[in-house]
């Protein structure tokens, strides 16, 4: 039976990888590593390794795949602003307008629903935060 929580355990962690990739836009550099990979064999069947390896990585001469993941990595930034663009409320924001305080609540006359000071302190002090 560990045996079967390690495979699970295993296999979480791989699929939060996969995912974290694709988060972070490792899907693109597989993809242009894949086509590098290609380059530089079809480069190196027509040319010394070293040419191969210089004309794969100058940029100047770029495969179909390359061209297509450039176009559509720019598509994904694009689309990225448009959406940063929105307004996304994280924090508390006042709101806007005019408070009504009615004096008497729910059957309480006014001036009973204010707080009063103990006489008394409590048995057991707050607790302290080391810094103080």
């Amino acid at each position: 039976m560990v045996v079967v929580h390690r495979c699970f355990l295993r296999l979480g962690q791989i699929l939060a990888l996969v995912a974290l990739l694709a988060t972070c836009g490792g899907h693109w550099a597989v993809m242009q590593s894949f086509a590098w990979a290609r380059m530089l064999v079809a480069n190196a069947g027509v040319s010394p390794l070293s040419v191969a390896v210089e004309k794969t990585f100058d940029g100047h001469h770029p495969c179909a795949i390359c061209n297509r993941i450039t176009s559509e990595k720019g598509k994904e930034t694009k689309q990225q602003r448009t959406v940063a663009s929105n307004k996304l409320v994280l924090f508390f924001e006042m709101a806007q307008g005019t408070v009504c305080i009615l004096e008497e609540r729910a059957g309480f006359p006014p001036g009973e629903c204010n707080g009063t000071v103990r006489a008394v302190e409590p048995r057991i002090q707050p607790p302290r935060s080391a810094a103080a």
